[in-house]
């Protein structure tokens, strides 16, 4: 598991949840469910830094998703 990153504004890190209401697993994909839920955590793909006074902002995606019309586009860069 990763080590969180300091509220300094700049050390970028990717968002990760865990709680009771979380992502259970994704439909009858276990390879992807497993990666998702590294260590009991939900990996969100966003990344993000935490602002001097805790708020955090999103900054990009670790993935290239693109959303339209209800379907997924992924960027393969």
């Amino acid at each position: 598991m990763s080590e969180p990153v300091p509220a300094d504004g700049t050390t970028i890190g990717e968002i990760a949840s865990r709680g009771d209401i979380t992502l259970m697993g994704c439909l009858y994909d276990p390879v992807v469910t497993d990666c998702a839920l590294a260590g009991q955590w939900f990996w969100t793909g966003d990344l993000a830094v935490i602002e001097h006074d805790g708020y955090i902002e999103i900054k990009d995606r670790s993935k290239g998703i693109i959303i339209s019309g209800g379907e997924y586009f992924v960027s393969r860069n």
